[in-house]
């Protein structure tokens, strides 16, 4: 429907497993399905909704003509359907959208269907998926009724390339190793981290894992990780990976060669663990120092031991604060307990263009901060990120929007429009106000389409009010 917003990744990725995107010798699928999103893009086609700091395009949605006159010749045309169509077996993909009464053919039925979506409620159809075995991309993100009970059969689809899930799903069904053309799976919407059986790495084409997950118990001591991994991986994406006491994800990062954007949430409490996180973290980091070409992404969820971690970091690991510090442009360092500098040298970030902390640092790290800034070749700015309550219930634990103020707190500004972004002033100095939610955290606690709204005042002038819906991604109104 036009006002579904949807995911460009999310877009891009089933292209890829469609088959409607052909690489050739110079690029790869993945780069011509993003260079054919940008087209449609430039031609109005698709509208973008929200964009990242390097203007890439994040969320977005058809043109509501577009979208009726597309939708109108792919159905006239036997490419896409209701599962409720009796014909459905004659057409190439199926959707459902809140139709909890949908109901499944008999065991004998043959379907062509390449792909099956679903929106909102099922039915008994949301288990049904396991009799259509050509399929190649099943999307559940956003299915209400399925539970884990619905994936046990999922190792019979032989050729499905693109699995994505909802928030009901707890595990992984035990044979789901058998999916050797699987390229994404994304379990971002659950609630729960899910024990990863190792298994699943070693699928040859798998380069996309998106969620919260953990590897499952063994004595990686006596084990060989390189098993575990193909000798090609074709992991490009390891997103969401929460790390233990278990040292097993950090042996196995290690043979990931081809790796370009990777998410840990570190929960060590030992410094075996720890070591070996940072040893992981090096190479992952020195692939790209050897090549000159810095197209890697590194995101840390370091919690509550956020400053332990960053000591072993500034401490343990000169490389990376003389080698990967040159190239950074931001530091963020978001937790309450930071304390002054934490050994932490701004020197070597020679291009450091803005600090962000937690706006509920002690005033003395405030002032180290600042202080620190000020001494900068470059002066970057400081930022103070507040949390925001978005639950109403007082706590900020769990929910956090992200504030950013220069660090003069003087300096008064007003809003304007720019595009479809939010803009601020300030003695004719532009600088952005945003509000992020991670994308896992907002989801999690909220029931289906609640809405939650923050409201973000300038000088009492102007209120901008921000409003996040569970399933939607988050934007301006």
């Amino acid at each position: 429907m036009p006002s579904w917003t949807c995911k460009r990744s999310r877009l891009i990725r089933r292209w890829s497993a469609e088959g409607y995107v052909k690489h050739d010798h110079s690029r790869s699928t993945l780069v011509v399905a993003e260079d054919n999103f940008k087209k449609l893009v430039d031609q109005s086609t698709i509208w973008p909704i929200d964009t990242s700091k390097n203007a890439n395009v994040k969320t977005c949605r058809a043109h509501s003509i577009f979208h009726e006159f597309l939708l109108y010749m792919s159905m006239s045309s036997k490419f896409i359907t209701s599962f409720n169509n009796e014909e459905r077996k004659d057409y190439r993909h199926l959707f459902i959208q809140n139709t909890p009464n949908s109901k499944y053919g008999d065991d004998e039925e043959k379907s062509r269907a390449h792909s099956l979506t679903i929106y909102g409620s099922a039915g008994e159809a949301a288990g049904y998926f396991a009799k259509y075995q050509l399929l190649r991309v099943l999307d559940l993100e956003e299915c209400k009724d399925l539970e884990d009970k619905h994936l046990d059969g999922i190792h019979k689809l032989w050729y499905l390339k693109y699995l994505s899930v909802g928030d009901k799903i707890s595990r992984l069904p035990k044979h789901i190793e058998k999916l050797h053309c699987l390229e994404t799976l994304d379990m971002r919407k659950t609630k729960k981290v899910i024990i990863l059986p190792v298994e699943v790495i070693k699928l040859p084409h798998l380069a996309h894992l998106l969620g919260r997950f953990k590897l499952d118990k063994r004595d990686w001591d006596k084990s060989e990780p390189q098993k575990y991994v193909p000798e090609k991986s074709n992991l490009q994406t390891l997103a969401g990976f929460v790390t233990d006491n278990n040292s097993g994800f950090s042996k196995l990062m290690l043979y990931m060669k081809i790796l370009k954007k990777v998410k840990i949430c570190c929960n060590s409490t030992t410094d075996e663990g720890l070591d070996g996180l940072l040893v992981a973290i090096e190479n992952f980091v020195q692939a790209d120092l050897d090549t000159g070409v810095c197209v890697r992404s590194l995101s840390l969820d370091i919690g509550n031991f956020s400053v332990r971690i960053l000591r072993s970091l500034a401490y343990a690991s000169p490389r990376l604060k003389k080698e990967l510090c040159p190239i950074s442009l931001s530091l963020r360092l978001l937790n309450h307990g930071l304390d002054g500098l934490s050994g932490i040298e701004i020197k070597w970030h020679k291009i450091l263009q803005e600090i962000a902390l937690d706006s509920e640092v002690k005033q003395e790290t405030k002032t180290d901060w600042e202080d620190s800034a000020k001494k900068h070749p470059k002066r970057p700015r400081v930022l103070y990120l507040k949390s925001v309550d978005l639950n109403g219930t007082g706590s900020m634990k769990n929910r956090h929007a992200l504030f950013s103020a220069l660090a003069d707190p003087r300096l008064g500004w007003q809003g304007k429009r720019v595009g479809r972004q939010r803009q601020c002033v300030a003695d004719r100095r532009a600088w952005s106000v945003e509000v992020n939610v991670s994308a896992v955290e907002w989801r999690a606690g909220m029931s289906t389409r609640r809405r939650q709204e923050v409201e973000i005042e300038g000088n009492g002038r102007h209120r901008w009010l921000w409003r996040i819906c569970d399933g939607d991604a988050p934007g301006w109104w």
